[in-house]
């Protein structure tokens, strides 16, 4: 074992969290990246001495398995996201017939030290871009800031060491006092957010200086329900959102706040911490990753999962055009990865200019492309398919690209269903490429699955 093996799997174990019950913050981490990258299977991994045991997993049964030939044994030999688009093609992986697809972020815990990885599975092959990668990263050192956070509320006697290492780079405000209530630890953040420097800050000053309310700005909380004040009586206070008022100032901070207590390997009360952002923040990380999830980073379009709730929001007459890029693959094959990124991207910028703002241009998946008409008719929505048949043709090349399309409108299909549009749309895109490619068909009646 190598000294760098050795210190990684020290630095595992002191953690104290193998083979312990989940936690629901690893598990909401592990929620949202299968949300947002939208793959079947999601997990934290930590990579033992002999196998790789799962913090959190979504989709997957086992809560271990062997460790060696594994993606995450891979993982965690690099601070790099690993990608794996197709593990058949990688002679480096045997991987279970339920896997081809694999992304994993190390669990960079510090330099040099990867204890686990984040990761994302599927049974089919996948893209996943840079941007995806970046994302994932982004999840994994949330992850660590969490094993971190929760080794720092494990007990009073061993916060001040592991503070130490990341109070300077914390993104909360984090508050710790002893069970007298002293403050013994008040970080920069907590200062920023609360307009306050740490030595001026006391229990006592505190109710002088400031008064909390509900966050209507109206109703008081009272300072014994404080999650402080919580704290150090043994109780423990989720997400309570408060707004702060200074009482000099009239300076106002809205709030979100964690509170624990903190106890001795004995469990005998011995302090408590605060962990608080501001919620003004906290919403806009929020609208960020919904916005990942919903949209395409390559073409910058909604995805297939936008696309699908707009359909679920939609009312009235309206059409869907499925198109796809024909002979796409030989793009790919001939011109390279990069080429065909182009192609794409420069198709949905295309179809985006060539329709009215009110209608819905999405990237389906692959090569596929969606546009959603609203308040148009069969006769006109077969107009336009074909005036963005003749738009592909005219993007400027090499290399050439046409497309295929399929059309269903509510009007001629007799059909509201977003989802059995879609499905109609698809049946008749299915004649378009058997029938010679870069032509337009028509759904009907008959295209559209029956109602379940």
């Amino acid at each position: 074992m190598t000294p760098g093996e050795r210190e990684r799997l020290e630095t595992l174990h002191r953690l104290n969290i193998l083979d312990r019950i989940p936690e629901p913050a690893f598990e909401r981490i592990v929620r949202l990246a299968k949300r947002l990258f939208g793959t079947p299977k999601a997990a934290i991994t930590l990579v033992d001495e002999h196998r790789q045991w799962l913090l959190a997993r979504e989709g997957i049964a086992a809560g271990e398995s062997p460790r060696k030939g594994s993606f995450c044994e891979r993982a965690i030999e690099s601070d790099l996201p690993l990608v794996v688009l197709d593990a058949r093609l990688d002679p480096r992986f045997s991987p279970p017939p339920d896997v081809r697809f694999y992304a994993g972020a190390p669990l960079v815990y510090a330099s040099g030290i990867r204890i686990g990885a984040l990761c994302v599975m599927d049974s089919s092959p996948r893209d996943f871009t840079p941007a995806d990668a970046e994302a994932l990263a982004s999840l994994a050192a949330i992850v660590v800031d969490e094993l971190k956070l929760r080794k720092v509320t494990r007990s009073l006697a061993d916060q001040k060491e592991a503070l130490t290492g990341i109070l300077g780079s914390a993104g909360e405000g984090i508050v710790v006092a002893d069970h007298t209530g002293r403050l013994t630890v008040f970080n920069a953040r907590a200062e920023e957010l609360l307009g306050v420097r740490a030595g001026e800050m006391s229990p006592e000053r505190w109710s002088e200086a400031y008064v909390s309310f509900t966050p209507d700005g109206e109703t008081p909380l009272p300072a014994e329900d404080l999650p402080m004040a919580r704290a150090l009586r043994g109780e423990a206070t989720d997400r309570m959102e408060a707004l702060i008022r200074n009482r000099h100032t009239g300076r106002e901070v809205l709030i979100s706040a964690i509170g624990r207590p903190l106890r001795d390997s004995k469990g005998r009360l011995r302090g408590g911490v605060v962990t608080f952002n501001e919620i003004a923040a906290t919403r806009a990380e929020t609208q960020r990753l919904a916005q990942l999830a919903t949209t395409d980073a390559l073409t910058g379009l909604p995805n297939r999962w936008a696309l699908r709730e707009r359909l679920d929001r939609q009312s009235g007459t309206c059409a869907v055009l499925m198109i796809d890029l024909d002979h796409f693959k030989r793009i790919n094959d001939e011109h390279g990865h990069l080429e065909g990124d182009r192609v794409l991207a420069a198709v949905g910028a295309a179809l985006r200019a060539a329709v009215r703002n009110s209608d819905f241009v999405a990237r389906y998946g692959g090569e596929e492309f969606c546009v959603l008409l609203e308040e148009v008719g069969a006769g006109q929505a077969v107009e336009i398919a074909e005036k963005l048949r003749s738009t592909l043709r005219d993007l400027p090349g090499p290399p050439p690209v046409t497309g295929s399309i399929g059309v269903a409108s509510s009007q001629a299909c007799a059909v509201s269903s977003g989802d059995r549009l879609l499905a109609a749309a698809d049946r008749a895109l299915y004649r378009a490429k058997r029938g010679g490619r870069d032509r337009v068909e028509a759904a009907t009646a008959g295209d559209v699955p029956a109602a379940t």
